[in-house]
């Protein structure tokens, strides 16, 4: 299905041999996608290991939808083979449907993004190729994050002596876009993101009588395909 799209994507940028399309302008965006969120956990125990221990907690996609406001300026014919460059920023976000994750045997790893969203906002890129364009941004994100770990006990999670950090993550994201205008203002477009949070540490003292003590760094990443319309408010 995603190479099918992608495909379709491809064709419709490059079918036309007439004057490139101008995107340049205030413009508008909403997109459908399908999210990969994936924690990774290291786990010092504080029992005399020097190693480290990389667990992955969690890879799976969920769907959501993406919006994005932005502005572009079309520098004409300054590259190679008279193509338009384009430069732009743009602010926006993503809304995940499901913001709880969680995966593991004896441990198991929790992942909440709270309030279902992450925020960014960056610069973009782009050239036209035939009557579409391609671009490529990167930015700043921003999101609500719990990860908590649950021990089993009895055969059932104890959630009460379970460590855990939230907080407002900063990040980065890297991403690319294929567009293509169906009238002078509407557009069809299919991208990709992804996005990299800072690490989260959390240190504990467990109360299971053994006294034993951890250290986690948490490493939390979403990867996403897009595919969405974009508006051009603009008079020709």
């Amino acid at each position: 299905m995603k190479g099918s799209l992608f495909a379709t994507a491809i064709l419709l940028v490059i079918s036309s041999n007439a004057s490139a399309r101008d995107y340049s302008g205030l413009n508008f965006s909403i997109s459908a996608n399908a999210t990969n969120i994936d924690t990774r956990w290291r786990d010092n125990n504080g029992h005399g290991q020097t190693g480290t221990r990389l667990h992955n907690s969690l890879d799976l996609s969920v769907p959501g939808f993406s919006w994005s406001t932005g502005y572009d300026k079309k520098w004409d014919s300054a590259l190679p083979f008279n193509r338009d460059l384009y430069t732009g920023f743009e602010i926006g976000g993503t809304y995940l449907i499901d913001d709880r994750s969680h995966g593991g045997s004896n441990w198991v790893s929790e992942t909440h993004y709270r309030g279902h969203q992450v925020i960014s906002g960056g610069i973009e890129l782009g050239f036209n190729l035939g009557q579409g364009k391609v671009s490529f941004d990167a930015g700043a994100a921003l999101a609500n994050i719990l990860n908590k770990y649950t021990t089993y006990s009895s055969g059932s999670p104890d959630y009460t002596n379970s460590p855990h950090t939230q907080d407002l993550v900063p990040g980065f994201y890297l991403g690319f876009e294929i567009e293509h205008l169906l009238t002078q203002n509407l557009g069809v477009k299919f991208g990709g993101r992804h996005y990299d949070f800072t690490n989260m540490e959390e240190q504990w003292f467990a109360t299971d009588g053994a006294g034993t003590r951890a250290f986690f760094k948490y490493e939390n990443t979403l990867t996403q395909a897009q595919l969405g319309l974009v508006y051009y408010f603009r008079q020709k």
